[in-house]
């Protein structure tokens, strides 16, 4: 039964049988984390002891084409649902549904039915192992599923035939220009939807009413390219700072941070459709300039380079600064000119985030990125350094002793990012200085945030208690706290750290200033006398080196 164009009703096993439904190369991946299919979970869970319902899983939006139903709005409620439901069925033996009638698209197809469709229950693949972040989140949601499921928490059978019977309301639509109409109509309703898909849409729709189906099909080719980047760095950009960052540049204005209906129509002044053009190819080479500056950071091919990209992302590129480096890697200039202005956007905002300020930076630093020509590396250098103007005081070298010594070395825990950056730092210093190279060669994984760990623990051993000098002074200082690679910290997080320790040390990266500690702490002599000690050291680096590193 067809209802193409009207909406209509029908159940999961009708849907799963009656359609081949793809999702598009232009929409969305899988995006669900724990806290979506927890909910899923648990919705599915109450339905399942109700006798007197059905569940209810909302609007699914199709579009035809040819034999296949693109999902337009609804793909992560169906992707959920097949995994469930694959589940289901090779535990109970059913055959209710043909799920392979479901495809995730193209690019992730033979790895969607190879680890999950085909898969035994008892082979779990690693989601560490998936090579795009949708397969791995697809894959926790499996991995959680099937532990829920052989649980027993709900009968299986009741799930399945409840998951069978589920209803949803559906709606075909037959042209793209239907389809875009609805989906504004839908999500302008509440239903969530994040700017980046919405200024897709709009984009759509626009060039639509223009009769500019040539150019849709360009734009669909833009969106998937952006959308396989993405998942290629999706450690550390997502399509919301994408989105900005291009708006930024596109409009030369740091301040820009408008809806995407207000970028539409800031587009729409001139000529719209040479305009959506220019700004989503601006969207293409964006993401490509920020993936070369990641695989600059993992490479090792300029030492330096590779350092300061590593050292801005340990310490958290920010909105403000992203789209100077976007920039410079658009403009293509020389590695050099990238390493001395990346490097002074490094020390602004470490000093950003070390100095208590209510300051302003937005209005200091934009003049700089609006105008054309302008030495940027020099401005930050002789404003920090030179000039001593009372609109850049707050960063100046006055306060940033003051907030070294009296906010930040005894309490260095509550400052995460501040605190990575610098040890980090403080291990290239000691690993370029001891060695004489450039840490070695590191992969997109590793370039995670990585964690901290305390020395001596938060919570004391059995038997001894620390005394309240200790906790105030000791305990949260800089020098009680080592930092960890991310994949080691996954793989040791529940060992004592005499454990980690011995794990690091077989790291390919070798924490220098780990090993120091190694023996006192292995023995268990680890104490006040040695952290006052590493702090003090570390105040000194803070004071004396990291405070010129500059261009």
């Amino acid at each position: 039964m067809s209802f193409e164009g009207n909406l209509g009703k029908k159940n999961v096993k009708e849907l799963l049988n009656g359609y081949k439904l793809i999702i598009p190369p232009y929409q969305r991946v899988y995006s669900w984390e724990e806290k979506q299919y927890e909910q899923f979970w648990l919705d599915i869970k109450d339905f399942s002891e109700q006798k007197s319902s059905r569940y209810f899983i909302g609007h699914i939006l199709l579009e035809k084409e040819n034999e296949k139903y693109s999902i337009v709005d609804g793909q992560q409620r169906i992707t959920t649902m097949v995994i469930i439901l694959n589940i289901l069925q090779k535990l109970l033996d059913g055959k209710d549904v043909d799920l392979n009638n479901f495809s995730t698209g193209e690019n992730e197809q033979d790895a969607f039915q190879n680890d999950i469709i085909e898969a035994d229950l008892s082979r779990k693949k690693d989601p560490d192992e998936a090579e795009t972040a949708s397969m791995r989140r697809c894959l926790q949601a499996h991995q959680y599923f099937v532990k829920k499921i052989e649980s027993k928490e709900v009968e299986p059978e009741t799930v399945y035939t409840m998951l069978l019977e589920t209803e949803c309301t559906i709606q075909i639509m037959e042209n793209k220009m239907d389809t875009v109409r609805r989906f504004i109509f839908e999500n302008d309703r509440g239903k969530p939807v994040n700017n980046f898909e919405k200024f897709k849409t709009l984009c759509m729709y626009e060039l639509y009413l223009q009769g500019k189906e040539d150019q849709i099909e360009k734009l669909t080719r833009r969106i998937t390219k952006i959308y396989q980047i993405l998942e290629r760095i999706h450690y550390h950009y997502d399509e919301e700072s994408l989105l900005r960052d291009t708006a930024r540049i596109y409009f030369n204005n740091l301040g820009y941070d408008k809806s995407a209906n207000d970028l539409k129509n800031d587009l729409k002044k001139d000529d719209i459709v040479k305009n959506i053009e220019k700004f989503s190819n601006l969207l293409v080479q964006s993401v490509e300039a920020y993936e070369r500056c990641i695989k600059d950071g993992t490479e090792n091919k300029n030492k330096d380079l590779s350092h300061t990209i590593r050292a801005l992302h340990y310490l958290g590129i920010t909105d403000l600064f992203r789209p100077f480096i976007i920039r410079d890697y658009l403009n293509s200039t020389l590695d050099d000119q990238k390493v001395k202005l990346f490097r002074n956007l490094e020390h602004l905002l470490f000093r950003h985030k070390l100095i208590s300020t209510r300051a302003e930076l937005l209005t200091r630093i934009n003049w700089m990125f609006e105008h054309d020509g302008i030495d940027i590396a020099r401005a930050i250098k002789d404003h920090l350094f030179i000039n001593n103007d009372d609109w850049w005081k707050h960063w100046n070298d006055e306060n940033y002793k003051r907030a070294v010594k009296d906010e930040f070395i005894k309490n260095a825990y509550h400052r995460r990012s501040v605190t990575r950056y610098v040890l980090y730092k403080y291990e290239y210093h000691l690993w370029k200085t001891e060695t004489k190279q450039a840490l070695p060669d590191l992969s997109f994984c590793d370039m995670k945030t990585p964690s901290l760990e305390h020395i001596a623990p938060q919570k004391p051993p059995a038997g001894k208690e620390y005394d309240e000098k200790f906790k105030q002074n000791c305990l949260q200082a800089l020098g009680n706290l080592i930092l960890i690679p991310q994949s080691s910290n996954s793989s040791v997080s529940n060992k004592p750290i005499k454990e980690k320790l011995k794990e690091y040390k077989n790291e390919l990266i070798v924490l220098r200033h780990v090993k120091d500690i190694c023996d006192k702490v292995e023995q268990g002599t680890w104490g006040k006398d040695d952290i006052e000690e590493r702090t003090k050291k570390l105040e000194n680096f803070m004071l004396e080196t990291l405070r010129s590193d500059i261009g």
